[in-house]
């Protein structure tokens, strides 16, 4: 399916009170060894109608509700025993905002539209706590995950799609100032979210883009422990096909978090992307008592070199950080 520009903007929703749009830009940035994660989302059948989270991270702390703890925190900076830290600032409110995404501020983030399908502007002001102006470049057109083998499930969004950007910029965090010039995995879907059926399920998702934009890779893994699905694209350029099959292996932390992982992304058109990360340099992780990592780490990819990359990894209800140590879940089917 060709998306338009318009499909950029917001979509009209039904009467579900599970209806969620969203629009996420992540990034692993190498040289500050941080991790991004933007988010803006709208809920406009439940009672907090909007809502956006920022989180940046360096180093690694295990088994701890990063982002939480970073949000309580003064100037919501946590700051880790390990020269780690975390910055969050999340907020939900009751108002539905009318702007539409070429052009919307909430809460102190702001993405504003610069051409259709080719780039936007990100912003976020937490007066002196933290502050940043992202150029976005967008690397090809968004990839349709309706033209995968295995559409997104419906209970997870009635559509959605992605697509790697180059970010080119500079954060404040607690009076320090990165410069930022690497790249990132942007999703943007709408429809149905039932959170209760998604923690059913496992989550594994894996992106790369090389420094020139040349290739970038989305892989998903996604199903019921055991019967994951492959979702995602390969795209060389602007020249994208959809993923045929992923198939990774990782180690596991007492804590539960991936390490030592190898990937090999195949296309319908049997383009082969193969890639190894020993460990990543920054991750945050999620709320207990499900066990969740997202990362940034720079993946040895065969052929192309050094990529700068992601890797998120939620596990269904019930698994613990014991039994992906010791390998008793985790493994690709």
């Amino acid at each position: 399916m060709v998306l338009k520009a318009s499909d950029e903007l917001r979509h009209p929703w039904d009467g579900d009170t599970l209806w969620r749009e969203s629009w996420y830009y992540n990034f692993s940035d190498p040289t500050n060894q941080i991790g991004g994660w933007l988010y803006l989302w709208v809920l406009p059948n439940q009672p907090l109608k909007s809502g956006m989270l920022v989180s940046l991270y360096h180093g690694i702390e295990e088994g701890i509700d990063s982002n939480a703890l970073a949000w309580d925190a003064p100037g919501h900076l946590y700051r880790g025993p390990n020269d780690n830290w975390v910055y969050c600032y999340k907020q939900d409110v009751k108002e539905l905002f009318e702007a539409d995404l070429d052009d919307v501020e909430l809460c102190g983030l702001s993405m504003k539209r610069l051409e259709p399908l080719k780039g936007y502007h990100l912003a976020f002001r937490d007066g002196d706590n933290c502050h940043f102006d992202i150029d976005c470049r967008f690397m090809s057109e968004p990839w349709d995950f309706a033209d995968n083998i295995h559409p997104t499930p419906p209970w997870l969004a009635k559509n959605r799609y992605h697509r790697g950007w180059k970010a080119d910029g500079e954060i404040v965090i607690g009076g320090r100032t990165y410069r930022l010039k690497t790249t990132g995995d942007s999703d943007h879907s709408w429809g149905t979210r039932d959170m209760t059926v998604f923690g059913q399920n496992n989550l594994k998702t894996y992106a790369l883009q090389s420094p020139d934009g040349g290739l970038s890779v989305k892989a998903q893994l996604l199903g019921p422990p055991g019967k994951e699905l492959s979702r995602g694209y390969i795209a060389y350029g602007a020249d994208m096909r959809a993923v045929k099959s992923i198939k990774e292996s990782s180690r596991y932390t007492p804590g539960g978090l991936m390490y030592d992982m190898s990937l090999r992304v195949e296309d319908v058109d049997g383009r082969v992307v193969e890639a190894h990360m020993d460990a990543m340099y920054a991750a945050v992780s999620g709320a207990p008592p499900r066990v969740g990592y997202e990362g940034a780490g720079v993946w040895d990819v065969k052929r192309w070199g050094p990529c700068a990359g992601l890797a998120s990894c939620w596990w269904a209800a019930g698994t613990t950080p014991q039994q992906l140590h010791e390998g008793v879940v985790g493994r690709t089917p």
